[in-house]
């Protein structure tokens, strides 16, 4: 089992306006680390893009800007922006204002929590393909374990009077006891979609290491 817990690293807008004076390929070349795929080891930038919070067109503007100042790492996910963030890095990437060819890019994304399963995860995946108009990421990570909430504010009183806590609010089918079969579940399907080529790498966020060690017994 090959688990990769790794959080986006953002920099402030002076440390990217400093970037940006130096040549992109200067920032292109820092020091990469080697990630462990179950297809072999990959170099990832150590330095990337998060694209988390921005709104009203805000990442493609932003993206094509970090493109430009020397990134080649950029990290989405499904849920960021009301769902729309993916689309708008994807339309950053195929401008023809964007000076970086695939081959040169790191592109992160991640699985939502309301798409654990096998199936579901598969469809996650190719709808976040299609929003960034890529035939594969470089690492896909399950973004939360856990579980996908039937309301979006949960009210601190009900979870701590029931015997389920935050679980009270869980989707269908994502209660507790079925969540460990179906983040395997999830796994798995990540796995197969690794070896059909639509992601380099594969990992995880947001984990326990008691999630972890629950995961490893079926990975």
């Amino acid at each position: 089992l090959r688990i990769l817990r790794w959080q986006t690293m953002k920099r402030s807008s002076t440390t990217a306006a400093s970037s940006s004076k130096r040549p992109a390929s200067a920032v292109a070349n820092e020091a990469c680390m080697q990630i462990k795929s179950l297809k072999g080891t990959i170099p990832m930038p150590k330095v990337g893009f998060g694209t988390y919070r921005f709104k009203n067109g805000g990442a493609q503007r932003a993206t094509l800007e970090a493109l430009k100042a020397g990134y080649r790492l950029v990290d989405t996910a499904y849920c960021y922006g009301g769902e729309k963030t993916e689309g708008e890095v994807g339309l950053a990437l195929k401008s023809s204002a964007n000076p970086v060819p695939r081959s040169d890019l790191f592109i992160t994304t991640k699985h939502w929590r309301a798409f654990h399963g096998y199936e579901e995860t598969l469809q996650c995946l190719d709808k976040s393909l299609k929003r960034l108009d890529l035939d594969y990421v470089d690492l896909y990570l399950m973004h939360w374990p856990g579980p996908a909430y039937t309301v979006m504010g949960k009210s601190k009183a009900v979870m701590e009077a029931s015997p389920e806590g935050p679980f009270v609010y869980a989707k269908k089918g994502h209660e507790r006891q079925n969540l460990k079969a179906l983040r395997a579940e999830t796994w798995r399907a990540m796995e197969d979609s690794l070896r059909a080529g639509k992601c380099r790498a594969i990992g995880v966020s947001n984990f326990t290491v008691a999630h972890l060690e629950a995961l490893k017994q079926t990975a």
